[in-house]
């Protein structure tokens, strides 16, 4: 939970290499209960960023592997433009 935390924290205060860097440790660690959350993490830094070729990516993993994830909705119908 502090790793979910420490990123949250990064991302609010627009650190995003390290907010991305804590999300990917976290994925690495697969546990169930965070992978859609670092997801959706990863996915609003790189909105920060711009990067929307990792948008699309993220996507498409929420429409394959997330359709049940309380944040499928907002990934999907995210301004991305």
């Amino acid at each position: 939970e502090y790793l979910f935390i420490t990123a949250i924290s990064y991302l609010k205060v627009g650190n995003e290499k390290d907010s991305i860097r804590i999300f990917k440790k976290l994925l690495k660690l697969n546990l169930y209960q965070y992978n859609d959350k670092a997801y959706f993490g990863l996915y609003l830094n790189y909105y920060r960023l711009s990067n929307k070729k990792r948008i699309e990516e993220i996507r498409t993993l929420f429409k394959t592997r997330y359709k049940n994830s309380e944040f499928y909705e907002k990934v999907l119908n995210f301004n991305n433009d």
